[in-house]
């Protein structure tokens, strides 16, 4: 339980992601977990910011692996910016906004 009006930030989605998914030795789907983990704080906190990564657009070929935490990335992602009320996107220290407003 966190304190009421509390601001969080959760640093970093990626991190999380490769932490859930190779848990245990054999790779998992975790995003309803994590999906449920960010509703939660959502709910909890007064302001809630997340940092991810864009990892599926240089286009080099994987491992299946790699290849299968590149497609949950982008799903985690598309999925929290659905819920989410601002969404920024930082381009060199440059943010654009891509849903809400800057905050």
């Amino acid at each position: 339980i966190l304190p009421k009006n509390c601001a969080v930030l959760l640093e970093c989605m990626g991190n999380l992601l490769a932490n859930e998914m190779f848990r245990s030795g054999e790779i998992t789907d975790p995003t309803d977990k994590i999906l449920k983990g960010i509703k939660s704080l959502k709910k909890q906190s007064q302001h809630l910011v997340i940092v991810t990564n864009n990892v599926s657009c240089d286009g080099i070929d994987y491992e299946k692996g790699t290849l299968e935490y590149i497609r949950i990335m982008g799903r985690i992602n598309r999925r929290m910016t659905e819920i989410a009320d601002n969404v920024t996107e930082c381009v060199y220290g440059i943010p654009l906004i891509l849903k809400g407003q800057l905050l």
